[in-house]
């Protein structure tokens, strides 16, 4: 329980704990429908979204009339998408709606994990820190349609109730925990398994020979399997192929494994390459100032390890050594993959934010003025969050609203393939039923009414341009017969 009453009173620190999660809510929908769409990730999942609507084909991938061999993951974001679509319109406020929700019920999770084992205190100093970096109210995590605010909501709540089930015993949480993990394998494939070596971790510093062999687990593993195989029949077995895209693939089963899985984490070319010092990047970026303080706290308690000095707040204590190792597998596996983004190390940051907040906790226990320090340093970065949340790109919006009546009048609305997804995906928003690709040397007939985007030289009347994509109109006149 996130809030206990007994007097029928709510404590303060209860009442601080409500107003901090209505500012992780307020930071996490603020300006979201006006946010410009994102290029890649984001703008590929509308388009696959409004691809499936439109062909009534739920199974498969398409860019616009095109099979899409670029996504290889399960199709669960893309089902919220499109149902989205279908409820709210066409519009950059529903492409996300899944992941604003999924990101505030990550939230509460959040807490109660932490809830578990420390007192509300310490869930405040952790819950501010974490809803104050980049990391998930931010870029291809809780503010944008993608698919890793669903993955680390599921993750986070697999872990929450495995560890309701090993530490407390209760015997009916390990099969939420293993439908979880199915969900979160439905939202990102093989990007479930990102935290299953501090899992194991978890479970070998902890052994329960009981525990790990009895029939709850059987039948919970089992559930977890039966929903992954769900997918292998839905993606093998119940349709046509996707196009390979000169991978070699030859269906969505066969490019989660060999494209998602072998050639993202082995081949040194796939997406970038390795870079030893990845994780520093991404903390620098995306953990905002706190990086700073995790650093400091990981010297000291180390240091204080080596030196056989007891610290008492962390002195045995549970949730500390399941963040630590949580957090350490995961850097591991980020570290040993040769391809990796920096969005991967999402599903981490509620521990790193634990292991920040024992060393606050710490350094307020000896010096009790270091708590106004650290409101200070929250209300900085808050403020600075939504700064920059509060910046907008209107020009490609304004671009195209300059032109909806001609692009709603049109037969068909086309795109060339060099224009940019995070172009495409506004431009097909007005007309998304006429949406199209032009491909090279096609000749679009003259009697069609057609629109393109497009920075190729092609017959028509230019009637508007931006960043080098003009808008041609190949029948100009939206009153023939």
């Amino acid at each position: 329980m996130l809030f206990h009453f007994r007097t029928g009173k709510i404590s303060s620190p209860q009442i601080l704990l409500g107003i901090l999660i209505l500012a992780a809510i307020f930071l996490e929908t603020w300006n979201i429908s006006k946010a410009p769409v994102e290029e890649w990730d984001e703008a590929r999942r509308g388009i696959n979204a409004i691809s499936m609507i439109n062909r009534g084909d739920y199974l498969h991938y398409y860019f616009l009339d095109q099979p899409d061999g670029f996504v290889n993951k399960p199709p669960l974001a893309t089902w919220l998408i499109s149902i989205s679509f279908r409820l709210f319109g066409y519009n950059a406020l529903a492409l996300r709606l899944h992941s604003v929700v999924a990101t505030i019920i990550f939230f509460f999770f959040s807490i109660k994990i932490i809830r578990l084992y420390k007192d509300l205190r310490f869930t405040m100093i952790a819950f501010s820190i974490l809803i104050t970096i980049k990391g998930i109210i931010g870029f291809h995590v809780g503010r944008t349609g993608d698919t890793d605010s669903l993955l680390v909501l599921f993750i986070t709540a697999a872990i929450y109730y495995f560890l309701k089930y090993w530490d407390f015993d209760d015997k009916k949480s390990i099969y939420f925990s293993m439908i979880f993990a199915g969900l979160a394998f439905y939202s990102k494939g093989l990007a479930m398994m990102l935290m299953a070596p501090g899992m194991l971790g978890v479970i070998a510093f902890s052994w329960k020979r009981k525990k790990l062999f009895n029939k709850h687990v059987l039948l919970s593993m089992a559930l977890f399997i039966a929903i992954v195989a769900s997918w292998y029949l839905l993606a093998v077995i119940g349709g046509k192929s996707s196009a390979t895209d000169g991978k070699g693939v030859e269906n969505l089963w066969q490019g989660l494994w060999q494209v998602d899985g072998v050639t993202r984490f082995f081949s040194r070319s796939f997406e970038g390459g390795y870079n030893p010092w990845f994780l520093f990047h991404v903390l620098d970026s995306y953990y905002n100032i706190w990086n700073y303080i995790l650093y400091i706290g990981v010297v000291f308690f180390v240091v204080q390890w080596l030196r056989k000095k007891r610290i008492s707040n962390i002195h045995g204590s549970r949730l500390f050594q399941i963040s630590a190792l949580l957090t350490a597998g995961l850097a591991l596996i980020l570290m040993l993959s040769y391809n990796k983004h920096r969005w991967y190390l999402a599903p981490g940051y509620l521990f790193l934010s634990a292991i920040t907040a024992y060393f606050i906790e710490y350094l307020v226990m000896k010096k009790k003025w270091v708590i106004y320090l650290f409101i200070g340093l929250v209300g900085v970065t808050f403020t600075k969050r939504v700064v920059e949340l509060s910046r907008n790109d209107t020009s490609i919006k304004n671009f195209l609203n300059d032109h909806v009546t001609q692009i709603h009048a049109a037969d068909k609305i086309l795109v060339t393939t060099e224009v940019r997804q995070n172009y495409i995906l506004p431009f097909i928003f007005l007309n998304p039923g006429k949406a199209g690709l032009m491909k090279d040397q096609e000749i679009i007939p003259p009697e069609m009414n057609a629109i393109v985007l497009t920075s190729k030289n092609i017959p028509g009347t230019v009637t508007g341009q931006l960043s080098g994509y003009k808008l041609v109109v190949n029948n100009n006149d939206p009153n023939r017969e």
